[in-house]
């Protein structure tokens, strides 16, 4: 089991890289530059990069920005991708409602959960997931689509599902 941490701080510009190896299944790398830009404000360029997880490899694809201080966060233009299978992530959390943080989840195969489900459970089917937080600080604002096609469990086909959830302001609960 290997942790490699190397960071370096000159002038607050901030340079670093982490890389893991837990075996040749589990592993990864991940580098950036960046900047101090005060007490509780910073601004990082995350570099494409990979982790591999039992041997599969999901790779960062686009060079991404993440910044925050103590008003919001924000990340720009996430993706990490392994075959067809797409994790994205784009904009930012704040106070402000018109700010937003989109979350997307796509031709995500279950197989690909294998190695978290006991033994002799098989899951397969495809998901695509899309939704968004706005303002979780004090007008939260949530919403989520997710649909799951030929979904299997065990050798049972179970079909097409499809859920949507949405904050419900009033009632401060998912709907």
């Amino acid at each position: 089991d290997n942790l490699d941490v190397l960071a370096k701080v000159v002038d607050n510009n901030l340079q670093f890289s982490i890389g893991w190896q837990n075996n040749a299944d589990n592993l990864g790398k991940f580098e950036g530059v960046g900047q101090i830009l005060g007490p509780n404000k910073f601004q990082i360029d995350l570099l494409p990069g990979f982790i591999t997880v039992h041997g599969q490899q999901w790779n960062s694809i686009n060079p991404t920005a993440v910044f925050y201080d103590s008003s919001r966060f924000s990340i720009k233009n996430f993706l990490l991708k392994y075959d067809e299978h797409e994790l994205y992530a784009d904009g930012k959390i704040s106070a402000f409602n018109g700010d937003r943080l989109n979350i997307e989840v796509r031709k995500f195969n279950l197989r690909t959960l294998g190695f978290f489900i006991p033994i002799g459970t098989n899951l397969s089917g495809e998901i695509n997931f899309s939704g968004f937080i706005s303002n979780p600080y004090d007008k939260l604002s949530f919403q989520a689509d997710l649909k799951l096609s030929n979904f299997q469990m065990s050798n049972q086909y179970l079909g097409e599902l499809s859920f949507n959830a949405l904050w419900n302001k009033s009632d401060s609960a998912v709907t």
